[in-house]
């Protein structure tokens, strides 16, 4: 049984139990029994962009099954496509009926399909372990969310330090790749609010949209002892969507370092 389950109470965890032994299985809950296999798919053309490859994928898999996820992993270092991506199949027959199209063609290529084990304990506990030290990294306390620059200016992060130090002291400055979307940090709570006051105010010659930014502190951290409870009220710390990218590219090493990909 499975957390969920057993936060119900005892009447209905016997209810649950018994339903299950006689085969009645809910409609809702069928679909979340069925088997899924994790494939790895290599042999396509690297030089295609990850959305094209990603979407060849689906077209061809997704007749073996409800497709849950599709990775297409990048290199961290030369920025490019790896050889090799996983997809992540459910359904009756998926794993026979996705290995029955090894050697099919995508994009004139021939791939070549297996299938491969899905993450173990350990790199679960990897990807936990570094997704609540980036979370409750101090660094992050207070912030505030700045767009509107011109993200093409030269030196604009030491642009944007410059403008904002007034405020406090900076712990850190993230600024997300490709967009004139930035995130200021700064060790004192107080820091925030005169940042605030900078909100229309002029950078580079553009004028800068301030908010305050999504944070540990100014949302309800989902809790373990309240696992089975929707959560309304919470919201991804900022910060954790700036740094998905490297947080991937660490477990995506991980999983190098091990010999899982």
């Amino acid at each position: 049984m499975d957390k969920y389950s057993s936060k119900r109470s005892d009447a209905k965890g016997e209810r649950f139990k018994f339903k299950l032994l006689e085969g009645d299985v809910d409609p809702a809950m069928e679909v979340y029994m069925k088997p899924r296999v994790r494939i790895s798919v290599e042999g396509y053309d690297t030089r295609l962009p990850e959305e094209d490859i990603k979407k060849a994928l689906v077209d061809l898999f997704e007749s073996c099954g409800e497709i849950i996820r599709v990775t297409v992993p990048i290199d961290p270092r030369t920025r490019l496509v790896e050889r090799r991506a996983f997809i992540i199949l459910r359904g009756d027959g998926a794993e026979e009926k996705a290995l029955q199209l090894d050697g099919s063609d995508v994009g004139g290529l021939s791939v070549f399909v297996k299938v491969t084990p899905e993450d173990n304990e350990e790199t679960v506990r990897f990807q936990l372990d570094l997704l609540k030290e980036v979370t409750h990294d101090p660094r992050y306390r207070f912030g505030v969310a700045v767009c509107g620059f011109d993200a093409s200016l030269p030196y604009v992060k030491s642009t944007l330090e410059n403008h904002f130090s007034s405020c406090g002291d900076i712990t850190c400055l993230l600024i997300k790749r490709m967009s004139s979307e930035a995130l200021i940090y700064f060790t004192q709570e107080e820091a925030e609010g005169k940042a605030l006051k900078l909100n229309g105010s002029l950078v580079g010659g553009a004028k800068v949209t301030v908010r305050l930014a999504a944070t540990v502190g100014r949302g309800r951290s989902p809790s373990p002892s309240h696992a089975s409870e929707p959560v309304i009220d919470y919201c991804i710390p900022c910060h954790i969507v700036f740094l998905s990218q490297e947080i991937n590219e660490k477990i995506m090493a991980f999983k190098k370092k091990k010999g899982l990909v």
